[in-house]
């Protein structure tokens, strides 16, 4: 979604304003305080993994389920339950550098997103959103520029209550 509201094609980035402009409530802190409520409820473990293996593991890893994209979410265990609760429904609020995405434009008119995860000043590793990575020559890069954003989609609550984030 965040590609193709900025894509470099101008029309691109109309149609897709008009078809995503319902999609996400872009005041994350108003997302943040209507979830709120689940830090309050009990979680049911059992339901949380199966909820994490359907939603999050995609890019997230952990007890060995998933995919290593995104942080390894057993290194966030000191993190606080409101910590947790920003970080999944305001993933952009506070971004480590290694999980800023990018969008770089080939010589050749392909393009790509994803993580930078190794450079030089020849050439670059990009690690796809598909959890594949492409090492890139300089030389074949015609634009590369970063969103500002996680990797991470914002809008998660809409498949998420306030049980299912518990």
């Amino acid at each position: 979604r965040d590609r193709l509201l900025r894509h470099p094609n101008t029309k691109i980035q109309q149609r897709s304003a008009k078809i995503f402009a319902d999609a996400t409530n872009k005041d994350r802190e108003a997302v943040v305080k209507k979830m709120s409520p689940s830090l309050d409820l009990k979680g049911d473990p059992t339901k949380g993994r199966e909820l994490f293996a359907a939603v999050c593991s995609v890019c997230h890893q952990l007890d060995g389920i998933g995919r290593h994209i995104g942080p390894d979410l057993a290194g966030l265990s000191d993190n606080s339950s409101t910590a947790m609760l920003v970080g999944i429904l305001d993933p952009n609020r506070a971004i480590e550098d290694k999980f800023l995405l990018y969008n770089i434009t080939l010589n050749n008119g392909e393009s790509l997103a994803g993580m930078i995860i190794d450079e030089s000043g020849g050439s670059l590793t990009l690690q796809i959103l598909d959890g594949t990575t492409r090492a890139l020559l300089r030389s074949e890069i015609k634009s590369l520029k970063s969103l500002g954003l996680s990797a991470m989609p914002e809008g998660l609550e809409a498949a998420l209550d306030s049980q299912k984030l518990a």
